[in-house]
């Protein structure tokens, strides 16, 4: 029984990956849009992105760290989704 549910998370993890070259053609179409969005519009897509931000001084490094519900979050936002 256990093996089923780990194929089924599995095959659930694998449907939610990006394609890397979907997420660049995306990326490239995205600047225009960028600018044309309001500082608070930006801000918000900001928040719901973006988890945290670190920096590491010493070593000049930013780090990144991304909401794994950012993209479907932002989706449901823009379509007038409601929150469950």
């Amino acid at each position: 029984m256990r093996r089923g549910e780990i194929r089924a998370e599995v095959a659930a993890l694998k449907a939610r990956q990006v394609d890397q070259a979907d997420l660049c053609a995306t990326l490239a179409r995205f600047d225009p849009i960028w600018d044309s969005l309001t500082i608070r519009e930006q801000a918000r897509i900001f928040q719901l992105l973006v988890e945290r931000v670190g920096y590491d001084g010493a070593k000049g490094a930013v780090a990144i760290t991304f909401r794994s519900s950012g993209i479907r979050s932002l989706a449901a936002e823009s379509f007038g989704e409601k929150k469950a």
